[in-house]
């Protein structure tokens, strides 16, 4: 349940928390990051799904990881999935509330769902025994 002082966070808001986290990722050891372009029309991150799909199939086929941890909740992934599984290579999906995908959750070894601020309404869907929901707390910025 939401309380009742809660205000939708407005797009100042959001771009701040978004750039918070894109500077605690690129300080992030052994992680790569890759930024698409903005749509015009949208205002919507564009290009990052083909990019993380190529390097997911391409990397598992060089042997440069043992597993995966993907956090998405973008249907567009089960297929570069799927032929990382293949490989051999388990693969583990963590989503946050807004962006769940049953079907990921369903192919991924694990799954897991940030359930941040109890906004999760998976309850009503069938879903998979192995799903752990983890209830988190608002984060302090």
């Amino acid at each position: 349940m939401i309380a009742a002082n809660f205000k939708k966070p407005g797009r100042k808001e959001l771009a701040t928390v978004e750039a918070q986290f894109y500077r605690s990722v690129k300080s992030t050891k052994n992680v790569i990051f890759y930024k698409g372009h903005r749509s015009p029309s949208s205002g919507k991150e564009k290009g990052v799904d083909v990019h993380l799909a190529v390097d997911m199939v391409k990397d598992a086929s060089l042997g440069k990881y043992d597993e995966a941890i993907i956090m998405t909740g973008d249907a567009d992934l089960i297929y570069p999935l799927e032929v990382v599984k293949q490989s051999g290579i388990p693969v583990h999906a963590v989503f946050l509330p807004n962006r769940f995908s049953l079907e990921i959750a369903y192919k991924a070894n694990s799954a897991a769902v940030l359930n941040y601020m109890k906004r999760f309404s998976g309850v009503d869907r069938s879903l998979p025994k192995r799903l752990k929901i983890i209830a988190t707390k608002k984060p302090r910025l």
